[in-house]
Parts: C-alpha cells; sequence; structure tokens
C-alpha cells in the first residue's frame, strides 16, 4: 500500500516515514524477540509497540489511503494482496 501511496503523495511525507520507520523498529523487536536469551521486556516492548502501531494505522494511514486513493483503489489492491498471499500460502503448503 505505502509505494501506491507514495506515487501519489510525497515520499517524504511524515505518513510515509513514520510508518516505514516503525515497520523497521518492528522488525528489530522481533529479532530481539527470537534471540536466544530474550526476555519478557521485549515481549512486552513488542505487544506495546504493535499496538501504538495498529492504533496508528487505524487512525492516520488508513484515512490517509482512502482519501489520496479513493475506497475504489483501496479495495482493489486489498483484493491483488489477498490473492498474492493466497498464491504464497499455497506454494508454502506441504502435501
Amino acid at each position: 500500500l505505502l509505494p501506491e501511496l507514495a506515487r501519489r503523495i510525497p515520499e517524504a511525507d511524515a505518513v510515509i516515514v513514520f510508518t516505514l520507520g516503525d515497520h523497521l523498529a518492528l522488525r528489530s523487536l522481533v529479532r530481539e524477540l527470537r534471540a536466544p536469551r530474550a526476555g519478557g521486556r521485549c515481549a512486552d516492548a513488542l505487544v506495546r509497540r504493535l499496538a501504538e502501531h495498529v492504533a496508528f494505522e487505524e487512525r492516520t494511514l488508513f484515512p490517509a489511503l482512502q482519501e489520496t486513493l479513493g475506497c475504489d483503489r483501496v479495495a482493489t489492491l486489498a483484493a491483488e494482496m489477498a490473492k498474492s498471499e493466497g498464491r504464497k500460502s499455497r506454494k508454502g503448503a506441504r502435501p
């Protein structure tokens, strides 16, 4: 969704920059959690950060997507993403 949004608004827009930065921070926390000696504080931090991120997406990112791209385009992108995810999960399935 972000590449599509970036085609319509400046890539340096705060919504895009914050979202990408937050995705990187979440990935970092997941890597830390997978470490052999990860503790409960790491899990707590991930849970808290993920909840904040979801709230941001619901309050800020998704409305910006709908306003900028329009509901029809967002629905088309959602269908394309679901179709792509379906192909990925079928490839990963074992007989």
